[in-house]
């Protein structure tokens, strides 16, 4: 979770930065994967597994989209549940 908390209190225009550029973005892979395996959910767990080996245009987009215009990194459980 602390780390979950330290990208969230990112300035926004870092977590845009990091969203957009596309090998920078792996910080909010790790992000989505930490979270999800401390809070035990175990869907958005192998969501993350599978667009880290290949369906990473995917969770890019989205975490630009939900960056830009919710301020916050794209977790499966917002869309899941």
């Amino acid at each position: 979770m602390n780390f979950k908390k330290s990208i969230d209190e990112l300035p926004h225009i870092v977590k845009v930065v990091l969203a957009i550029i596309p090998f920078l973005d792996l910080v909010f892979v790790v992000a989505r994967i930490v979270y999800d395996v401390e809070n035990k959910k175990t869907i958005p767990i192998v969501l993350d597994i599978l667009c880290f080996f290949g369906l990473g245009v995917l969770t890019w987009i989205m975490d630009i989209v939900d960056t830009i215009f919710a301020n916050r990194i794209f977790l499966w459980e917002d869309w899941i549940d």
